[in-house]
């Protein structure tokens, strides 16, 4: 059976919408969280630290020290990941969630576990999500 955890972080970053009709086409930033979804089958006992398990939840987390450390405290319009994207909320969710699953794959992080999803919230109200 495949089963999900989920883990929540958050990063600081300032973006514009040049094109948007509103307030956003101002310089402004966020306080945005990232909600990361790993699937996979649930390991079995088998003696090993991480029986029962997905992923232990610190490799979910040297994973996003690495990714994250790429947005946060930047202005998102400067990055070469939003060279040809708005960085709107959708956009941020699937260029997290790819950067993510690449990070994962490098350093076989996650074994048959895969990142399927990341939610990133821009205010606490408003969010998007990007599913693999």
């Amino acid at each position: 059976m495949r089963t999900a955890l989920c883990k929540e972080y958050r990063f600081e970053a300032s973006h514009v919408l040049p094109n948007h009709d509103g307030k956003c086409a101002r310089l402004h930033g966020h306080s945005y969280r990232a909600l990361v979804e790993v699937t996979g089958p649930v390991r079995e006992r088998d003696g090993s630290p991480q029986e029962g398990m997905i992923v232990d939840f610190a490799k979910l987390d040297d994973v996003w020290a690495v990714t994250g450390e790429r947005f946060d405290h930047q202005h998102l319009n400067d990055l070469q990941e939003f060279a040809q994207l708005p960085p709107t909320a959708e956009n941020i969710a699937a260029v997290l969630l790819a950067a993510m699953d690449e990070e994962a794959e490098q350093g076989e992080a996650f074994g048959d576990a895969e990142v399927t999803a990341v939610r990133v919230w821009e205010t606490a109200k408003c969010s998007a999500v990007a599913r693999a």
